[in-house]
């Protein structure tokens, strides 16, 4: 079993300002297009699954919540906060988002690859269904800013 990991975005306010979803999404696009990082880039986030999910994620998404502005990638490897240093370092974090808080328990990384314009995508109504059989565009409840999509049997 694989699964596509999703993650949604919501604005957010960092240090008084407004960072619209859309922009969380493009500016790890833009970093992995960045010539310097061959389609590459670092994912850091707060949460994520469980060690023995987190194996079998073979690919993310970043979305906005709407589903306009999504960026589909390969994972190449992951790993949880106590790994961090473990990373290949030819996966790099943008520059503009601070040091994450690696002690974190739920903290997960995300080495993404394979990134090229072709990975932009929009989500549709349907496109994705996660393993409780809801739609990833619809909300979630939980606070929960990430779901599982089954991948589909080769």
């Amino acid at each position: 079993m694989s699964y596509t990991l999703v993650y949604r975005f919501e604005d957010q306010n960092r240090d008084g300002l407004t960072l619209p979803a859309s922009c969380i999404v493009q500016i790890h696009t833009w970093h992995a297009m960045n010539p310097d990082h061959n389609g590459k880039v670092l994912f850091t986030t707060g949460s994520g699954p469980k060690p023995d999910i987190l194996q079998q994620v073979d690919h993310i998404i970043l979305m906005t919540k709407d589903g306009k502005y999504a960026l589909k990638a390969e994972v190449y490897k992951s790993g949880k906060h106590s790994d961090i240093q473990n990373h290949p370092k030819d996966y790099k974090q943008p520059s503009v988002w601070p040091e994450n808080d690696y002690t974190n328990p739920q903290a997960c990384w995300y080495c993404l690859s394979g990134i090229t314009s072709e990975s932009v995508i929009q989500i549709e109504r349907g496109d994705f269904i996660d393993e409780k059989n809801t739609d990833i565009l619809d909300p979630i409840s939980n606070q929960q800013s990430w779901r599982l999509v089954k991948n589909p049997a080769n």
